[in-house]
């Protein structure tokens, strides 16, 4: 299940919804404190947290406090018995202490939710346009071995209906 999160000022905030009280609430994330906020409207849950995130930075700066939010860099993290296994071997083959391999492997994950899936698509996109070139070809029964800028400006007249605005190396 995919988090609720508010942003404002480089913090984050969660949402709920509360049938029972009828309020949508919240606390600012990732600080090293307690602070929520409410509203009784969607539209007023971004004001409030914007309004909390105000009071929080306000009231550190009154009290000398550093408001930014604290990461350690050191967090637990549990897995199943035959992943751990996994993990360790893997590891070691890699030549990798299992703290790197871990930490590696998380940053390729968050890497692909960035921008992977974006260029996933795209590549999906392009492997589409292809495959219906081929098609087309396929369809007139013509087979002709192209070089890769042949096979791109073919691509492109097929796509832009025969421009011939574009110069391709």
């Amino acid at each position: 299940m995919s988090e609720n999160l508010l942003t404002y000022k480089g913090y984050y905030g969660s949402y709920e919804v509360s049938i029972e009280d009828g309020l949508i609430f919240g606390k600012i994330l990732f600080i090293d404190d307690s602070v929520g906020y409410d509203s009784e409207t969607i539209k007023g849950i971004q004001a409030a947290f914007e309004e909390a995130v105000d009071s929080y930075i306000e009231f550190c700066e009154e009290i000398n406090k550093d408001p930014n939010p604290s990461f350690s860099g050191k967090t637990a993290v549990r897995f199943d018995p035959e992943l751990h296994k996994k993990v360790a071997i893997l590891s070691k083959k890699e030549k990798q202490s299992m703290n790197d391999f871990i930490v590696s492997a998380i940053k390729n994950h968050v890497d692909f939710v960035e921008n992977g899936s974006s260029q996933l698509r795209r590549i999906d996109s392009i492997l589409h346009q292809k495959v219906e070139y081929l098609e087309f070809i396929a369809g007139k029964n013509t087979f002709k071995t192209f070089s890769t800028s042949e096979f791109i400006e073919s691509t492109y007249k097929v796509e832009h209906k025969g421009e011939k605005d574009v110069t391709f190396c």
